[in-house]
């Protein structure tokens, strides 16, 4: 009985509805779930698996929250609520390049998650997904 639920729910979703899915994008959300303040569904994925238990919320450390993907500063970029020392907001892209920075490190002192194991794939999609969003903002500045 539970395999055939599980079967219908599949079959009823829309990523399974989907002719040539995304791998990195979300069809189907839960219940209330505000995905326009979440990164695409893989990256959050995860963020939330390797990073969240030391980036979450307002006191995240070094002011970082990876669990919100808000407007930026400047209203044309989406970033993480990323906040120096004066607990103002950087600028998306200065948030995205000291990610690409931890996540590129061979010092592991440096580099991110910290005394924590990230899988290599894991750790490439999202140095991609940030070089793609630092790509994108640096398009937009050029405008």
């Amino acid at each position: 009985m539970l395999e055939a639920r599980a079967i219908v729910r599949i079959v009823l979703s829309n990523t399974y509805r989907q002719n040539n899915p995304d791998p990195r994008a979300c069809y189907d959300h839960a219940t209330g779930a505000k995905v326009e303040n979440a990164p695409p569904c893989r990256v959050a994925f995860i963020l939330q698996k390797n990073c969240s238990q030391c980036h979450a919320g307002p006191d995240g450390n070094a002011g970082l929250d990876l669990m919100s993907w808000v407007p930026a500063p400047d209203g044309k970029a989406r970033t993480f609520p990323h906040l120096d020392r004066d607990r103002k907001q950087l600028a998306a892209h200065e948030t995205l390049t000291r990610m690409a920075e931890r996540l590129s490190a061979t010092d592991p002192a440096v580099r991110m998650p910290k005394l924590m194991v990230m899988e290599a794939q894991e750790r490439q999609e999202l140095f991609r997904w940030v070089q793609e969003e630092l790509a994108r903002i640096a398009k937009e500045a050029a405008r």
